[in-house]
């Protein structure tokens, strides 16, 4: 017979039609299934051909149920905000809020203001966010001062409840404050104040091209015009006079008056001649020491002048 196969092989047409068949595998029953199916047999035995009933299909099991609950999602809503979602939604806002700031002008002033309190600021850390670039925004050029803190003084007081202390809340002014008061430490602070010496002095004229006195500039500058927009008190900026005038280095001396020239005649109508009269003396005792430059000198008498005082449109002043 097998001469006989070989003799006459099979055609192509059967060839075809054995490979289109589809192979049947043949797997031996674990004993666990065998013993499952005599039982499932019996049990069909018992109800003698009587209709079965058919159950639900169910794909997760009561033991995986257990472990992982369902969660109930409403769009716009997630359930729970993975951190990578929150990072990235903290760099769009960071985003949106440069290139509002990048857009303020006096003209677009209102658009801008309103663009801002659109903005979600929930929490303190995105609050923060945009005190920060608010305030390397006020600093960065010399007319942007007054600019800025007219928009810090338009933006709402939200108070949200502070991260380090439940006990208390913060707001953007909070948080405004407490940025330009570790900002003027870093400048003026005791530690980073260094006396100059005489070679030092000789090189003045370079030190006001320097980016480190044009940012301690820029920085007094946008702090007298918040105490200008009321966000600041009097005591904040009796604070600041009385330390820059203890440092009596030509930086300290340079923002003192120029802290003086936006902020002098409003700061004597809420605070006593007394007071005011004591700042200008010691003011003029500096500019007649031998150690100050001719320059600074200069700047020292002319803020201090009473005729000027009562007149500052004629230095550059601020009038109330």
């Amino acid at each position: 017979m097998a001469d006989y196969v070989r003799k006459f092989p099979l055609s192509h047409k059967e060839k075809r039609r054995i490979r289109q068949r589809e192979p049947v595998v043949f797997v031996e029953p674990s004993a666990s299934s065998r013993k499952k199916s005599a039982v499932a047999s019996s049990n069909l035995r018992s109800k003698k051909g009587g209709p079965t009933q058919s159950k639900p299909v169910v794909f997760v099991g009561s033991a995986l149920s257990k472990e992982c609950p369902q969660v109930k999602v409403t769009f716009g809503c997630p359930p729970e905000v993975d951190e990578v979602d929150e990072q990235l939604k903290n760099k769009e806002l960071i985003r949106a809020v440069k290139s509002i700031l990048r857009s303020l002008t006096p003209k677009t002033f209102q658009a801008s203001v309103t663009q801002l309190k659109e903005l979600r600021l929930n929490t303190e850390e995105k609050l923060q966010e945009v005190v920060n670039l608010i305030f390397e925004r006020a600093i960065m050029g010399p007319h942007s001062a007054k600019l800025y803190a007219r928009l810090c003084s338009s933006l709402p007081k939200v108070q949200f409840q502070c991260t380090a202390d439940s006990t208390t809340s913060v707001s953007f002014s909070i948080l405004l404050a407490r940025r330009c008061h570790a900002e003027y430490k870093s400048i003026f602070g005791k530690d980073n104040t260094v006396e100059k010496s005489e070679r030092g002095l000789k090189q003045m004229k370079k030190e006001l091209e320097d980016a480190t006195l044009q940012h301690s500039i820029g920085t007094i500058k946008f702090i007298g015009e918040l105490f200008l927009a009321h966000i600041l008190s009097k005591a904040v900026m009796h604070s600041c006079i009385k330390s820059l005038l203890k440092n009596q280095d030509a930086e300290s001396l340079e923002c003192l008056c120029e802290l003086l020239q936006i902020i002098g005649m409003n700061l004597e109508i809420v605070t006593a001649k007394q007071v005011m009269d004591s700042f200008y003396d010691q003011m003029h005792v500096i500019a007649e020491n031998e150690k100050t430059s001719s320059r600074i000198s200069l700047m020292l008498k002319t803020t201090a002048d009473p005729f000027k005082r009562r007149c500052p449109w004629l230095t550059g002043g601020r009038v109330p």
